[in-house]
């Protein structure tokens, strides 16, 4: 990661590397730089403060408790593309697409595609931004608590997709089997889709959230939208 060059792919061979990769070198438009999984490879993930930046085919477990490092993977640069990845039992989010302020460029055109998560803390996948797109992942028993996740905030819920920012396109996703029956699940508010802060101009397609039956007086929503502008705001 720190001699890689816009242009260069690393292949990782089959095996359990017990490190994070932070990657700070960026690629450049038709120059990606790309982490390529050859076999089962099992890392503690990946954070990206870096733009043209591909990583496919690896499987991510056993983060650290801590914001960023703690999430499977942790983006903040511009097109930048997460592919065909395993992550579970992280501790934090699953795949965080992070900017200040919410809707900033300078976290955008990313794409996540084709990941498979589960057992990720407070929810699947958590997008700022703009212009990301977010399709075709598979979303299943996220956590309030997670079993490392030491201090957690009192809000904490069990999400799929968390959305802020502007102009992503969200589609595809398969959202399902976020159970109150998971160990650390004790009591939250179940939405499939949810926003919390300011997001607009964001495009909703063909996604799937399959519910499970309301337990306990306990509810489960497909979408929880408390803040959502149409054009952008003054």
């Amino acid at each position: 990661a720190n001699i890689m060059t816009a242009g260069d792919t690393t292949y990782v061979k089959q095996g359990v590397y017990n490190e994070r990769v932070h990657i700070e070198k960026s690629g450049s438009p038709n120059n990606s730089i790309l982490y390529q999984a050859t076999g089962t490879v099992v890392t503690h993930g990946f954070t990206i403060k870096a733009d043209f930046i591909s990583v496919n085919g690896f499987e991510i477990t056993d983060t650290i408790n801590e914001w960023a490092d703690g999430a499977g993977i942790h983006i903040e640069g511009k097109h930048c593309q997460v592919t065909n990845n395993y992550i579970h039992d992280v501790t934090r989010l699953g795949i965080q697409i992070f900017a200040y302020p919410n809707d900033s460029y300078s976290t955008s055109y990313c794409v996540i595609r084709d990941n498979r998560i589960e057992f990720a803390g407070l929810a699947g996948i958590e997008i700022y931004g703009r212009n990301n797109v977010i399709e075709n992942n598979d979303i299943s028993h996220i956590l309030q608590y997670t079993p490392k996740w030491t201090n957690p905030p009192d809000w904490a819920d069990a999400d799929g997709i968390h959305f802020c920012g502007a102009g992503h396109i969200i589609r595809k996703n398969y959202i399902h089997h976020i159970l109150l029956s998971d160990k650390g699940n004790i009591d939250p508010h179940i939405d499939h889709i949810q926003t919390f802060d300011p997001a607009y101009d964001i495009v909703f397609a063909q996604n799937f959230f399959e519910h499970t039956p309301v337990i306990n007086n306990h509810y489960y929503q497909g979408a929880m939208v408390c803040l959502l502008y149409t054009s952008p705001r003054p």
